[in-house]
């Protein structure tokens, strides 16, 4: 019964805390009806719930920070490279009709040497 008591003390200091943001924890004991220093016990506990982060999860954090660095200075390069392979079969294409064209012209000097025309 008493952990019972204990837990709904604790639930109405985080509710009254949760509604009253700005309420020091003076206030917050005399409203509950508890002592202040249960309050400042509720409030570290709290703290510790939210802080604990492991060396390794920090680690890992920053592994894919870089690793999403990493990524996105590929895609910039993946996307110049696209941009460059475009406009080189542009100017492949354009290369490709200027060769047929000479081919034309080739062909016809070559005719005139011979006397014949195409």
């Amino acid at each position: 019964m008493s952990s019972e008591k204990k837990m709904n003390k604790a639930a109405a200091v985080r509710k009254y805390q949760a509604e009253n943001p700005n309420a020091k924890p003076k206030d917050v004991a005399v409203a509950v009806g508890c002592d202040v220093t249960y309050v400042y016990l509720v409030n570290s506990k709290e703290r510790n719930k939210k802080s604990k982060v492991t060396r390794g999860q920090e680690v890992l954090r920053q592994e894919l920070t870089q690793h999403d660095k990493l990524i996105a200075e590929k895609d910039k390069i993946i996307a110049g490279m696209e941009k460059l392979l475009q406009e080189a079969s542009h100017h492949n294409h354009i290369l490709q009709n200027e060769v047929g064209r000479l081919n034309i012209v080739i062909q016809w000097l070559e005719g005139r040497l011979r006397g014949t025309s195409v």
